[in-house]
């Protein structure tokens, strides 16, 4: 079909195919489209398609908007489970967990109070998986230090280990994440000992 109908036929295929996908990954009708148009042509009946290109373009970029500001919410959340045990603020819990998950996470810092004056929870290479719009699994690795008090009648440098009793452990944590009229919560945590090192006072 080398004929001039021919070739404007074909010609107008393949520019109804870059303007489809010109909207396709823009949103927009590109700018020979547009001249087109002005003209009164419409290669491929573009002009028809622009408004459905643009809300579903419009549709994707929501959802992959929403998809990064559940996903830094939800790494936020993690953060402040770490801080929160490692300041002992119980005050912040119900902005972290579910109420369900409270008694026992208060529980957790109280016992950690009682063995160790100070600790630190090292969190990291997370890994957030969405599933659907309401709930998210969150894998990580642990690694936490605790430092007992100081020998009672010891001086010199108060931030000196030496004397303490010191407990490492490494492991890997899960939590199942859900999102609630206030925002995403911890409803369940599960951690995986791998190994440790030191000692726990008052056990051998």
């Amino acid at each position: 079909m080398n004929t001039p109908k021919g070739r404007n036929q074909r010609l107008a295929a393949l520019y109804g195919a870059c303007g489809l996908a010109c909207i396709a990954l823009t949103g927009r009708t590109p700018a020979f489209a547009q001249a087109a148009s002005e003209r009164g042509a419409d290669p491929a009946g573009l002009s028809a398609l622009q408004h459905r290109g643009e809300a579903t373009v419009d549709a994707k970029i929501a959802s992959q908007i929403q998809m990064l500001v559940d996903t830094h919410d939800i790494d936020q959340l993690i953060t402040r489970f770490a801080q929160d045990l490692d300041t002992r603020n119980t005050d912040d819990l119900p902005s972290v967990v579910t109420p369900e998950a409270i008694p026992m996470l208060t529980s957790a810092l109280h016992n950690m109070q009682a063995l160790w004056q100070f600790t630190q929870h090292v969190i990291t290479d997370r890994s957030i998986e969405l599933h659907g719009d309401d709930t998210a699994t969150v894998r990580a690795n642990l690694v936490g230090s605790n430092m007992g008090s100081r020998p009672s009648g010891a001086g010199g440098d108060p931030y000196d280990a030496s004397g303490r009793a010191h407990y490492e452990v490494h492991g890997r944590y899960v939590w199942k994440v859900i999102r609630t009229k206030d925002g995403w919560r911890i409803a369940k945590t599960d951690l995986t000992y791998l190994w440790s090192s030191g000692a726990i006072p008052g056990k051998k």
